[in-house]
């Protein structure tokens, strides 16, 4: 089994492990996933313990592709396992996903009624058993551009008049016309192609723009008795927009252009969307009130109807007044709130004598006892929100935390 070439796929496809995979699917999807491409692997399916099997593992890296005259099919399926890999580790649900789409007749397949309790991997494998192909590619862009929503970085905001827009195959053209001459004076090499997906929660609309961007080189070869060289070739470069007909907002995300051109490139793409030339506005990104958190001891409100009893401080950054360059990061030590350390660590007191601001908090949400929710941590600076590795149900939830908090300017 040697080939892990995704590069057939669209987007952004993330390389799985196939020890944590293999053990996040039921038998019985497993065994059809081999037998769908006609790989026979000497496995005892019926008694299989999949969270302590290592069988599956062993037999597909030791497969032999060539030998079996199955090269083709490990490639495809070595791809699709990417696939459903990516889409189990984003941060949206792809139930969620899938869910849209059964409701806007993108299925051709009723979803099962045991759907809600699937794994995050078995998602994926259901499209892939039941499903038409481009189903689960349409799933794993979508959730790409999603995950990328999450992030302030490479994205400008705008807040526009709510209102439906109906996607057509005019307005995609308009679009991709307007993305075109654009990057073209950017030194891309225009090519646009947009697709639409599905909408999510009803009224959230993706189009993702493909296009050129700059030639370039590598170091590489094109044959084994090569030598390496400059190999010059042309990248992809991504365009996403974001359209929420309910709640007003138009987001763009376009990697490594200037924010005066973002602005410009977003104006004419929301007078295409819209028909408008006027009525949207910039919208401000939140900042933070860092001087709440510039005492002695914080007191973490709770969050119990979400199912977090409390919050502490991981880790805090101060600067301090007491002398120059006086900046010192306090972590928790022992399970015990980083405000603790602040009182009881005499490194500190010099710094916490003195007037002091805090820079940067991190703060962990506990989840209530006998809760199967998991710990949330998060980062505030003055600035920005950063969660890491959290789902969307989780972000959510980090924003109701600092909506209680009240520290949002």
């Amino acid at each position: 089994m040697p080939l892990k070439d995704s590069s057939q796929h669209k987007g952004t496809i993330v390389k799985y492990t196939p020890s944590t995979f293999f053990r996040g699917i039921n038998n019985e999807m497993l065994r059809q996933a081999f037998a769908k491409e006609g790989i026979e692997l000497d496995i005892d399916w019926q008694n299989r313990d999949p969270q302590k099997d290592k069988s599956v593992l062993k037999a597909w890296t030791s497969y032999n592709a060539k030998e079996t005259g199955k090269e083709e099919e490990c490639k495809r399926l070595e791809s699709t396992f990417n696939q459903i890999w990516t889409l189990g580790k984003a941060k949206i649900n792809g139930k969620t996903v899938c869910c849209e789409y059964e409701k806007q007749g993108f299925l051709r397949k009723p979803l099962p009624k045991d759907f809600e309790e699937y794994g995050r991997f078995e998602v994926g494998m259901y499209l892939y058993l039941n499903e038409d192909p481009a189903v689960l590619d349409l799933a794993v862009e979508h959730v790409g551009a999603a995950d990328k929503s999450f992030s302030d970085r490479h994205w400008v905001e705008y807040r526009i008049e709510p209102g439906d827009v109906k996607v057509t195959e005019d307005l995609k053209k308009r679009l991709e016309n307007v993305l075109n001459v654009f990057f073209i004076q950017e030194k891309k090499g225009g090519n646009a192609k947009i697709d639409t997906y599905p909408q999510l929660y009803d009224k959230l609309q993706y189009f993702i723009a493909r296009l050129d961007d700059q030639k370039t080189s590598i170091e590489g070869k094109l044959a084994p008795q090569d030598d390496f060289g400059d190999l010059t070739y042309i990248p992809p470069y991504e365009v996403i927009i974001r359209h929420d007909s309910r709640e007003g907002k138009f987001s763009l995300y376009a990697r490594s252009l200037r924010k005066n051109k973002m602005h410009a490139l977003a104006r004419k793409l929301i007078c295409e969307i819209t028909g408008k030339d006027d009525g949207y506005e910039r919208a401000t990104k939140p900042t933070y009130d860092m001087e709440k958190f510039a005492v002695k001891k914080y007191e973490f409100p709770t969050l119990e109807n979400e199912g977090y009893s409390k919050g502490y401080a991981e880790q805090i950054w101060i600067r301090s007044e007491a002398g120059r360059g006086m900046e010192m990061a306090i972590k928790a030590l022992n399970g015990v709130d980083a405000y603790s350390s602040i009182s009881n660590s005499p490194a500190t007191t010099q710094l916490t004598d003195a007037k002091f601001a805090v820079r940067k908090i991190r703060i962990v949400m506990l989840p209530v006892a006998g809760s199967n929710n998991k710990r949330i941590k998060f980062e505030l600076t003055e600035k920005s929100c950063t969660h890491r590795d959290l789902t969307e149900e989780q972000i959510r939830k980090v924003d109701k935390y600092i909506e209680v908090m009240d520290v949002e300017i």
